[in-house]
């Protein structure tokens, strides 16, 4: 293993690159942060663009959900309303099957990475959150490591956007991942 430490820094820094992260740091990216989004994936959308998800219940009304959806449409890449059942999954199909919406997760991953792109947010993916970097009980970055070694990444807002709170989780919780407490570098206090 490589033990060398790298060094970055964001003004927000999200752990986890599932809808609730990448939607995070769209929204962060749009208001103007130096947002860097972190995820063990190649891609982001978690569940939602690599889970073999490829239904939601109801197409979203307002926001960044609901431009996904409208440029999943533009493109071919979802359908609102399906009924069409000789090729439609039968389990989805009944009282409610006029609120589903069939997308293509595979599309979603571009849609995406664009707006990401669009909105300024830096991308370090293929990256394993291991620690988090403590001042007091505050979190001031986070420890990852990928093939490039092990990085410290400080930021001014840490957001876990993980699944299962490894970030923010203490200590002491059992299920957490994130086993590792490091002491805030010089470099990380404010």
């Amino acid at each position: 293993m490589n033990s060398a430490i790298g060094y970055k820094e964001a003004e927000v820094v999200i752990a986890g690159a599932g809808p609730g992260g990448a939607l995070a740091a769209i929204a962060a990216g749009r208001m103007g942060a130096k947002v860097l989004l972190i995820d063990q994936l190649g891609f982001p959308g978690g569940m939602f663009s690599g889970g073999n998800m490829s239904v939601t219940n109801c197409w979203p009304w307002a926001g960044i959900g609901k431009e996904i959806f409208d440029r999943l449409k533009a493109r071919g890449a979802a359908i609102s309303h399906p009924n069409d059942p000789p090729n439609y999954p039968l389990f989805h199909f009944g009282a409610y099957s006029w609120r589903n919406v069939p997308y293509d997760p595979e599309a979603a991953k571009l849609v995406l990475f664009e707006i990401l792109q669009e909105a300024g947010v830096s991308l370090l993916l293929h990256s394993y959150v291991t620690g988090a970097i403590m001042e007091g009980n505050q979190v001031r970055g986070v420890v990852v490591e990928n093939k490039s070694g092990r990085q410290v990444i400080c930021g001014k807002v840490i957001c876990d956007g993980t699944a299962d709170g490894d970030v923010a989780a203490p200590p002491v919780r059992s299920s957490s991942k994130v086993k590792t407490r490091v002491t805030a570098p010089e470099s990380c206090s404010r």
